[in-house]
This record gives structure tokens, C-alpha cells and sequence, in this order.
């Protein structure tokens, strides 16, 4: 008998971590973050403009990341709907990397930007005697991805703090061009309830603090389809609240959020998007 009530426990424990990894798949991935679907082997990074963007090989995701326990599966009709937006590149200021056709080794640094060495001497300087160790090799195929700068003649010619710290993730180096807030300002999307009856209303507010203008506008949309919540304009201080009756877009969802982009100008782009806690249906 206990054997049996043991098989029973186990196969229903089974059952439910099976259920929640389903719901899981289903579930809004969050910006920022890392996933790949149910039959590839491939990983992406989900950027903040909602789309996914491919580590092309090993070398470039270990720039990045230790292992892979914080990638997140989701369903393949999930990932086929989420748009690509290119290839992630190495990090900055970690690797050096070769061409096969060229006999050049370039130093990566901030915004995918390529800086040839000038000399063995100048590379040990940078990487110490085991430099070569650092090198990657870069196919044809993946230069277009990177852009070619100055030459590194003296070691001092880069400022390797600053390159370090330039990214904390892939998007801070997909974004690295565009337009940024002001360091002292925040931005934040909150609601007031996260788990709700199909119907009820949501309280939905985004705040805005230290921007420097009054032409800042934040638009708030649902994440499933991209519907226009609300729009507001900003003067330092300032809050965007919409009161929105949440229903489901399709008989299986369990769950949804909104979204919040800042734009300088009503018709400019965007320069910080930022999500809401995930609300769930009962």
C-alpha cells in the first residue's frame, strides 16, 4: 500500500510541476530577460522593444551570462509571434575578436563597435601575457553586426572602466545609440490588483519623476495587443491613470500586463518602456 500511495504521490506531484511548466510557457515573458521555445535549441534576449534578439553562437552568450538557468521556455506559438530584432553581440570590454580573413585583432567595446590593436604589445598591455585566450573568432556573416572605430595604438587609449560599465545587459549595447532619460529620472508602471475576475477594473497608473521638460509624453497600452490605453504629457512630477474593465483576449489566457513607453515629443521615438506586474485570471 505505501508503495502505491508513493507511485500516486509521485505521479501526481508530476502532473502538477508538468501543469505549471504549460502555464509558465504561456505566461507574458518580461523585458529584459531570456527564453527560447519548446523545439529549438536557440536562446534570445526579449529587449525592451518587444523584440527577440538571437546569441548567434556560445561565445557570445557566456560574454554575458555564467549558465543557463535563468533562460525561460515558452511556447513555440509564443516565440514565432514575437518579432527579431537581430543578433546580440559580445559584450564589451571581455573579448577580443579575429576574423578568419583578416589578420587584425579588434578589442569589443560599447554599442557593438570594433577597435583594431595596433600591435601585439599594445593586446598583452590590455589582457596581460595569456591575451590570445581572449580572442573569439568572428565570422564574415556576424561583422556586419558590429560597426569600426578607432584604432587602439597605447593601452590608455581605452577606458576600460567605463567600457565595463557601459552595459549591465544585452540591451544596454543594442540601445547603446538611442536616446536615454536623464540619470536622475525614473519612470514606473504599477496597478492595483494582480489577480483579478475576468471584468473587473484595473487601476492602472504610471508615474514619471525628474524629467526636465514638459515635452515628454508616456503612453500606456496593453501588452497582448498593443491598444492605446492612455496618453499624458509631463511636467517634472508627474502621474498617468487609467481605470480599464480586463478581459481575456482567448478562452486559455491566464494571465496579461500592460505596458509604458516614454517618448520625447508626441511623434518621437521611444526612449525607456517599462511593464506592470503580471495580473492573473481566476
Amino acid at each position: 500500500m505505501k508503495n502505491k500511495a508513493a507511485v500516486a504521490l509521485t505521479t501526481l506531484l508530476l502532473t502538477l510541476l508538468s501543469t505549471i511548466a504549460r502555464a509558465n510557457a504561456g505566461a507574458p515573458l518580461a523585458y529584459d530577460s531570456l527564453f527560447k521555445g519548446e523545439s529549438s535549441s536557440s536562446v534570445y534576449w526579449y529587449a525592451s522593444d518587444g523584440k527577440r534578439y538571437v546569441f548567434p553562437n556560445e561565445g557570445v552568450y557566456y560574454s554575458w551570462f555564467e549558465d543557463f538557468s535563468t533562460v525561460r521556455t515558452v511556447h513555440d506559438s509564443y516565440l514565432y509571434q514575437t518579432p527579431i530584432g537581430g543578433n546580440v553581440t559580445y559584450r564589451p570590454g571581455i573579448n577580443m575578436v579575429k576574423l578568419t580573413s583578416d589578420p587584425k585583432t579588434y578589442l569589443v567595446t560599447s554599442g557593438s563597435r570594433l577597435r583594431p590593436i595596433s600591435s601585439e604589445s599594445t593586446a598583452t598591455d590590455l589582457f596581460g601575457l595569456g591575451w590570445s585566450k581572449y580572442v573569439r573568432d568572428l565570422s564574415e556573416a556576424l561583422f556586419i553586426n558590429y560597426h569600426l572605430d578607432s584604432q587602439i595604438i597605447k593601452a590608455s587609449d581605452v577606458d576600460f572602466d567605463r567600457v565595463i560599465m557601459s552595459v549591465s545587459n544585452p540591451s544596454d549595447n543594442i540601445f547603446y545609440d538611442e536616446p536615454k532619460l536623464p540619470l536622475d529620472a525614473s519612470v514606473s508602471l504599477t496597478v492595483d490588483k494582480t489577480s483579478i475576475l475576468e471584468g473587473e477594473t484595473v487601476k492602472i497608473i504610471s508615474s514619471v519623476s525628474g524629467l526636465p521638460s514638459t515635452d515628454y509624453y508616456t503612453e500606456i497600452r496593453d501588452s497582448r495587443n498593443l491598444n492605446l490605453i492612455k496618453t499624458c504629457q509631463y511636467s517634472e512630477t508627474a502621474y498617468c491613470v487609467a481605470n480599464i474593465p480586463l478581459y481575456k483576449t482567448s478562452i486559455d489566457q491566464v494571465s496579461m500586463y500592460y505596458e509604458a513607453t516614454v517618448k520625447r515629443g508626441a511623434n518621437a521615438s521611444v526612449i525607456v518602456r517599462t511593464t506592470s506586474p503580471v495580473i492573473s485570471f481566476k
